[in-house]
């Protein structure tokens, strides 16, 4: 993951697929920047998004959450 300088933005592109239990994952360890590839495990994850009181970002297609892994960078702003 590159680091952008304050002031500067970035894109998230999320994708969401959804298939049967039994669907074997690919293969990762061969995709550049991959260090090691484990077994599965599963992660809480908490997503939090933040937006006016009228709802302004949201009704603009503006997504902004705060990250919680890394506070010292700015939140993520998407546009959808």
């Amino acid at each position: 993951m590159s680091k952008t300088a304050p002031g500067s933005s970035s894109v998230e592109v999320e994708s969401k697929y959804d298939v049967e239990t039994d669907t074997p994952l690919p293969d990762w360890s061969g995709v550049p920047g991959v260090a090691r590839v484990g077994e599965a495990e599963p992660r809480d994850l908490d997503a939090r998004y933040v937006d006016t009181a009228g709802a302004d970002l949201a009704r603009n297609g503006v997504a902004v959450r705060p990250s919680s892994m890394l506070r010292s960078h700015p939140p993520k702003i998407g546009v959808q």
